[in-house]
């Protein structure tokens, strides 16, 4: 057993408690923050600060262990250019929020190894995200063989799909094997094994073929490297395989071949739909990064200038490039991936120096391959999909990232270097410093998760016709963030809605002055995040209210902006709909039409393309085109109910019978 296995836990030092104790609640938290929830996020990184904290405090009287790598120094780097990006970022505010989403990597591991016992907090924090991980793989299990209704023999939750979380099972599995190939008890050695066999059927529950292979190049590795070693004999190696057959051919079973039919796929990637979708995009977010080369549109922004560059055949969900270091490049420039590739390189070359000074029979070269085979299997697969934003990725990526380096460290035999306070500094007044960077961190993050709160709420008061409520929560939110475009929006919408549902209680200069703030908070708005194409709608409906001006000018300035929206987001189908109903209102059928079925090339999912469907098929028949309003409102049957009233009012109203086989 290695070191960092057999060193023993002092209770009586609380830190060595508490620091691995919050680890593992952030990374629990972790879990269930989808890109979306800003509470969720804020929680992890006021967990994560406070993680760092514990760990570095000791160290202002008594000095850190600074590493001395070149991967310890890479990270530094790009760590410090995510930050540096910020300066030249499009959206400042919601870089912010994604500088410390991504911050997640190097606050947990310089936590760890900086800590006053890093080989303690490393092993517990090690611990706790496997432990984690094994209830994670049962909860898996759970998906594939109870709820396969609702997930279809692909595991996901609570990830936001089946890739990332084979990414942390992967992340976990190698390391695991790796234990126990290199123990030497016989229990142990089963448990060990039990683990692994456990996260193997957790991957397989996901079906990621991107998994698959990353695992492949990782075992590959470890088996190259670990050869001749006494732990990686026949009858463990042999124990292994029959194991995961066994899984493997269990769960297939279960699934009537899917899971077999599902690898078969690999060797025709070419013709998978999934496959041919990851090429558009990497195509199209190619066009975005050439435009912006150097600098980027700012950390965190793809989604958002992504529909400019997106071509129809996407059907993405649009967030992410699905493949990370291309994305990097487009948010912050050439240096992201740069750094990126770099830092992997010093990890190759340690690992490579690491294993090369112990000798073929040492099991030590597990501590160092184990760890180093599963953040193989990220880098690996994070060119197919986006683990690096993937927030609980991003936190077993640090614990695994410390265990390499300490297993490093020992191979190596290089002492780390003593950095101190000056002799004269005050340790309270740096304890106070620390303290309030961490203070200043929540602050920022609670702000945002309460504004994001404050946000939804006043839409929903806005929905309900409550526009005072709606005022209330578009003040509280502006004074939270005032760098953030979601509460201008806010209170443009709010200013638009009063003067198209009350303009008759309020005097002529009250409703000129709603409207002149309906458009200042626009462009305030749209200077704090220049490519939301929702700005562009909502200064269509804005003057479609506009007081005292004549009609053809307030339908001219309102089409103008729509067509600007659509310029943004070809997709954005409130607009598409709100400027054929312009066009449709001047008589101009011909135009309407053309208008939505330009919209039709578009993939959207679930029943979202519906309107513009039935919109379609409307217009088509109000200019005589009876067949091709047939087809578009059988596109709309296509993705109802079957026993929805508009299912229903639909076939009568274009003379549709339902089939006997139940499809229209």
């Amino acid at each position: 057993m290695s070191p960092a296995l057999a060193h023993p836990l002092p209770f009586r030092d609380w830190r060595s408690v508490a620091g691995p104790a919050l680890l593992a609640v952030a990374f629990a938290v972790s879990l269930f923050f989808n890109g979306k929830h800003i509470p969720f996020l804020a929680m992890d990184v006021g967990l994560l600060v406070a993680f760092a904290a514990l760990a570095l405090g000791p160290g202002i009287r008594n000095g850190w262990q600074v590493p001395r790598s070149a991967p310890a120094a890479f990270l530094v780097a790009f760590w410090a250019f995510l930050g540096a990006s910020l300066a030249w970022s499009t959206v400042v505010f919601t870089s912010s929020l994604y500088y410390w989403w991504l911050a997640a990597l190097p606050l947990t591991f310089f936590g760890l190894l900086l800590a006053p016992r890093p080989v303690i907090w490393v092993r517990w924090g090690a611990l706790g995200l496997g432990i984690l991980l094994l209830g994670l793989a049962v909860w898996a299990l759970v998906q594939f063989f109870v709820l396969t209704g609702t997930y279809g023999f692909r595991a996901k939750h609570p990830l936001l799909n089946p890739n990332n979380l084979a990414g942390l099972f992967n992340l976990a599995l190698v390391p695991c094997l790796a234990v126990y190939f290199a123990i030497r008890e016989r229990r142990a050695a089963i448990l060990a094994l039990a683990g692994a066999l456990l996260l193997f059927a957790g991957l397989v529950a996901t079906q990621s073929r991107g998994g698959y292979l990353a695992l492949g190049v990782a075992l590959g590795v470890m088996l190259w490297v670990g050869r001749g070693l006494p732990g990686m004999n026949r009858r463990r190696v042999g124990a292994a395989l029959i194991g995961a057959l066994a899984i493997f051919i269990l769960m297939n079973t279960w699934s009537g071949g899917g899971v077999g039919r599902r690898i078969e796929t690999l060797g025709a990637m070419g013709a998978q739909s999934s496959f041919q979708t990851r090429l558009v995009i990497w195509d199209s977010t190619l066009d975005m990064a050439l435009e912006r080369p150097l600098t980027g549109y700012g950390l965190g922004t793809f989604f958002l200038y992504y529909p400019r560059f997106r071509q129809p055949a996407d059907g993405s969900g649009g967030y992410y490039a699905h493949m990370d270091p291309l994305q990097l490049w487009v948010e912050i420039g050439i240096g992201g991936p740069v750094l990126f590739y770099l830092f992997l390189l010093a990890v190759l070359v340690r690992t490579s120096a690491a294993v090369r000074e112990l000798d073929p029979a040492d099991r030590e070269r597990l501590a160092v391959i184990g760890p180093f085979g599963g953040m193989l299997t990220v880098a690996v697969h994070t060119h197919i999909t986006f683990h690096l934003y993937i927030l609980p990725i991003l936190i077993g990526l640090g614990v695994v990232l410390a265990a390499w380096h300490l297993a490093t460290e020992r191979a190596l035999d290089k002492p780390r270097r003593r950095i101190a306070l000056p002799e004269k500094a005050n340790p309270r007044v740096w304890q106070g410093i620390l303290g309030g960077l961490v203070a200043l961190v929540v602050l920022h993050m609670g702000a945002a998760a309460a504004s994001d709160r404050f946000i939804k709420w006043g839409k929903e008061a806005i929905g309900k016709g409550n526009v005072a409520t709606a005022l209330d929560y578009f003040h509280y939110a502006r004074a939270l963030t005032p760098k953030s475009d979601t509460p201008y929006a806010l209170g443009a919408e709010i200013r638009q809605r009063a003067l198209a549902g009350a303009a008759q209680g309020l005097s002529a200069e009250e409703r000129g002055a709603l409207y002149r703030e309906g458009h200042w908070l626009l462009d305030k708005a749209q200077a704090r995040n220049p490519a939301r194409a929702r700005f562009a709608h909502l200064r269509a409906r804005l003057f479609l209210v506009a007081p005292d001006r004549p009609l053809a000018s307030r339908l001219a300035a309102a089409e103008r902006a729509w067509q600007n929206a659509l310029a943004k987001d070809p997709r954005l189908l409130t607009a598409r709909l709100s400027l054929a109903n312009l066009y449709r209102r001047q008589d101009r059928r011909e135009r309407a039409l053309k208008t939505l079925e330009a919209g039709l090339k578009w993939p959207h999912p679930g029943t979202r393309p519906v309107p513009l469907y039935l919109r379609t098929a409307a217009q088509r028949s109000s200019l005589g085109n009876r067949d091709a309003a047939v087809a578009a409102a059988r596109s709309a049957l296509q993705r109802l109910p079957e026993a929805s009233q508009t299912a229903q009012a639909v076939r009568r109203q274009y003379g549709l019978q339902e089939a006997s086989d139940g499809t229209p």
